[in-house]
């Protein structure tokens, strides 16, 4: 699927992201602890705002769409990197990837047995 011009940044996320940008280079220029706090607060604004923003683009292409299925389709597939039925490179880390799974089994264990020793 090709990016379409409503699946573009709006003009006031563009404005928020070089904000963020900003206030991550008066970080790591200034190396002020405020002026960190200020960046990741920010930043979790940013981001909260950014997936609103998509959500409510995917809504309304979805709900405007001759063919809904289709149109959840590309969504699903820009999402997970598919282009032109090829993948993309993941932003995920192979061995981050693979450690959650081949630990999944310990780590509930874990927590079955916080429950228990805490009730």
């Amino acid at each position: 699927m090709n990016t379409t011009r409503e699946n573009k940044p709006s003009q006031e996320e563009r404005h928020m992201k070089e904000t963020l940008d900003l206030m991550r280079e008066a970080y790591e220029q200034n190396r002020n602890v405020n002026a960190l706090k200020a960046f990741k607060e920010y930043r979790k604004h940013y981001l909260e705002f950014s997936q609103k923003n998509r959500r409510m683009i995917n809504e309304n292409r979805i709900i405007n769409a001759d063919n809904k299925q289709r149109a959840t389709w590309q969504i699903i597939n820009t999402e997970i990197g598919k282009i032109n039925n090829k993948y993309t490179k993941s932003t995920i880390d192979s061995e981050v990837f693979k450690n959650f799974f081949a630990n999944m089994g310990q780590n509930i264990t874990k927590e079955i047995q916080t429950t228990s020793e805490n009730s």
